[in-house]
């Protein structure tokens, strides 16, 4: 119960309720894409990791805790070009799990995030691009313990990110990298992903 009460103060414990409110807008939204010239959707898979602060880790060492950072997560979106320099998208992400066991005690907490970017894009070619975003996110989180407890949080942050995108006709492939902020730490995440071009 100690370390329950340590991490509850070091903020490790918060994450959502896996919703699929996000999945539920792209799919809605397809009709209506499906119709507009510029208009795109898609998916993608990667791996996310949990940016510590030094004061964590620190924390994190001074327990004897094992942390498992890293985890796969997948997106899915949905946007619209509105010229050749600038893009609109909306997306929705699993961000993947975390956990803290320490004295037999495990903490495990899950995120997802929905929301929308405005993507600034630099043509290099005919065929490939590359593009940074920004963007404003409503997250969601959920912890479950091994004692049998529960707890969640949810929030809204900024999110941006980096990447580039290759050019096949009505198909792109794309990678980056993205930043999601929630409340005081980050997960971050590297992706590769397919998008089809109406």
């Amino acid at each position: 119960m100690i370390v329950f009460a340590l991490l509850i103060s070091y903020g490790w414990v918060i994450k959502m309720k896996k919703n699929i409110i996000g999945l539920g807008v792209i799919v809605a939204l397809s009709p209506t894409l499906a119709c507009a010239d510029g208009a795109y959707i898609g998916g993608a898979f990667g791996q996310t990791k949990v940016d510590v602060t030094s004061e964590g880790k620190a924390f994190i060492a001074d327990i004897g805790a094992k942390f498992d950072d890293t985890d796969t997560g997948f997106k899915f979106f949905g946007g619209y070009r509105v010229n050749g320099y600038l893009a609109l998208e909306g997306f929705y992400t699993d961000l993947g799990a975390m956990s803290v066991e320490s004295l037999g005690e495990k903490v495990t907490t899950e995120a997802n995030s929905i929301g929308a970017s405005v993507l600034g894009i630099l043509p290099v070619t005919e065929n490939f691009e590359l593009f940074g975003k920004i963007g404003f996110q409503a997250w969601d989180q959920k912890a479950k313990y091994s004692l049998g407890f529960s707890g969640s949080d949810s929030g809204t942050d900024a999110t941006f990110g980096v990447g580039a995108t290759y050019i096949m006709n009505r198909l792109s492939v794309r990678a980056e990298f993205e930043r999601y902020k929630l409340d005081d730490w980050n997960i971050d995440m590297m992706s590769v992903g397919i998008a089809y071009h109406f």
